[in-house]
């Protein structure tokens, strides 16, 4: 079968953002940003394709948020909402709503009215859901990835083994592997200066070795 020129595509806008935007250290010196890769996760995603995958970075502080995903399905009237959330007191907090492009891609880069609160979060969580931002996200969970501080794995421990309920049938559990609001058109903004050049490069590296199954 031979590989989706979408992701090809995709792959290589991700593989231009780690040649491009990796900024040097002094760059980050106010305001350290946070990376996520996101991945279809097995024990938490039960939602959507398994070639799905994206790049976060969140500056807390400053409530910046910036995302960049792939694979993902176009939605109707439903939305994707972008989440934080922790485990051990069963918080959650939602980072804003949006939908892809016709290629299953979407570009978000915008700032939140307030700071991110800094609450040693878990995860990054993918929903959809109908209406608006509901309290917590919903049954329906699509890419996710482990939030790590930026002092690395070690400042925060262990990942607990389970996430908070949220009014699906059973809790999720933790794999062990380690706002804009949504209208007619989908949010397609261009991440400039995404300042995650390594992480972008794990996931277009999961983009490429997902293409080369598929090619098999």
């Amino acid at each position: 079968m031979r590989p989706s020129v979408r992701l090809v595509l995709a792959a290589i806008s991700l593989t231009l953002y780690a040649a491009a935007a990796y900024p040097p250290p002094d760059a980050l010196a106010n305001g350290t940003p946070v990376r996520v890769v996101l991945g279809y996760m097995p024990g938490i995603s039960n939602w959507g394709p398994r070639d799905a995958a994206g790049v976060a970075e969140l500056v807390f502080k400053e409530g910046e948020v910036r995302l960049s995903v792939v694979g993902l399905p176009r939605l109707g009237t439903e939305t994707y909402n972008i989440w934080l959330l922790k485990a051990a007191s069963g918080a959650a907090y939602n980072l804003g709503r949006f939908n892809v492009g016709p290629d299953g891609t979407a570009h978000l880069d915008y700032v939140l009215p307030e700071a991110i609160p800094e609450e040693n979060w878990d995860l990054m969580l993918i929903s959809v859901e109908d209406g608006g931002p509901p309290p917590a996200p919903g049954p329906r969970r699509s890419i996710a990835g482990r939030i790590e501080p930026p002092e690395g794995a070690a400042a925060r421990g262990a990942l607990p083994s389970e996430l908070p309920r949220t009014g699906g049938d059973e809790p999720a559990r933790l794999a062990a592997a380690g706002a804009p609001q949504a209208g007619t058109s989908p949010i397609l903004l261009v991440a400039g200066g995404f300042g995650a050049g390594a992480t972008v490069a794990a996931a277009a590296g999961i983009v490429f070795t997902k293409i080369r199954r598929r090619s098999r």
